[in-house]
Formats: structure tokens, sequence, C-alpha cells
């Protein structure tokens, strides 16, 4: 087992904007490895990536995370936080409109449209 140490600026850039990214990073890793990602100069990460880097490091223990940016490391906590937190579901009195047809979808906004020009 080797300790690897990766630059995510290096492969990433500033940012780490999707949660594809994220999983394509994670299918490009060897987990007979330990590795430590350094996050040093990321300066954002989207929420599903951040969510995405949780199930990896969740998944493999032998990854560790040093050098979150705080922008970085609050958004990591938010998704680590809101898998601990059940979600909260406000009652809402929205009708929901079913359309079959992109047709019917159409007809739809343009009754909007006309409600709200009048």
């Amino acid at each position: 087992m080797s300790n690897i140490t990766l630059k995510i600026k290096d492969i990433y850039g500033l940012e780490i904007k999707t949660r594809r990214m994220m999983e394509d990073f994670a299918n490009s890793l060897s987990f007979d490895n330990s590795y430590l990602l350094d996050f040093e100069g990321i300066e954002q990460i989207s929420r599903s990536a951040a969510d995405e880097l949780y199930n990896i490091i969740n998944d493999h223990p032998s990854i560790k995370v040093v050098n979150m940016s705080p922008f970085v490391r609050k958004m990591f906590d938010i998704v680590t936080i809101s898998r601990f937190s059940p979600r909260e579901r406000t009652n809402s009195t929205s009708e929901i409109i079913k359309c079959n047809t992109i047709e019917e979808l159409s007809d739809y906004f343009a009754t909007l449209k006309k409600s709200a020009q009048n």
C-alpha cells in the first residue's frame, strides 16, 4: 500500500464545479493505496461536488483531506450535517399540473402568460 498525496488544484484548478468531476476522480483512484487530498488553493466547490467528496471519504477511510479553504470547508460541513439531519418539508398550497406532451405544457405556459398580462 502506497501513501499518495494529491494536490487537487493541480488536477482541477481553482474550482470543483460538478459531482461528475468528483465521480471521475474517485474512479481514477486505486483503493489499494491511501491518499492525502490537499485542497490548498481550491477556492470554490459546488454542493453536489462536496456531496460526492463526502461519499468518497465515507466509502474509503484511507482517504484524508487537508487544507480546505473556509468556503470549501463550510460547503463540506453543510453536506455532512445534512446527512444526519432530517429534511424539513413545508406544506405547499401549490397546484401540481400534469402535462402529457410538450404541447400541453406550452399551452399551459401560454395561459399563465395571458393571466399575468391581464
